[in-house]
């Protein structure tokens, strides 16, 4: 079985996969938790209704997906998410300003709760 730095060029989805995204939910309380996935509507999911859910989310609930960046990788979805979780309050903020006439929620299929 080939290692993934040997996979042939039709199977490159190994390392050149840019179906990570990096997002943040605005939680019931109005915190912010950033995080990445490639399946967003899973992970939406899984913060809602399953103990799959990131630990920030017990005690509180998701209430809206504000920001959603596309095309990353695994490695590039986590060192933006570190960026961002670096970030203060208000710059965060200024990012979710930066996708407000955006409706995740409906492009994406999710429902609300």
């Amino acid at each position: 079985m080939p290692s993934a730095r040997n996979q042939p060029e039709g199977d490159s989805h190994i390392s050149a996969d840019k179906s990570w995204v990096v997002y943040i939910i605005i939680s019931s309380d109005d915190k912010l938790y950033t995080g990445i996935s490639n399946n967003p509507a899973k992970r939406w999911h899984a913060h809602n209704h399953t103990k799959q859910a990131a630990k920030f989310f017990r005690g509180r609930t998701p209430k809206t997906l504000a920001y959603l960046e596309r095309g990353h990788n695994r490695s590039s979805a986590s060192q933006r998410e570190a960026q961002i979780k670096k970030l203060s309050r208000q710059k965060k903020l200024q990012l979710l300003d930066s996708q407000s006439e955006l409706d995740w929620h409906l492009e994406l299929g999710l429902s609300q709760s």
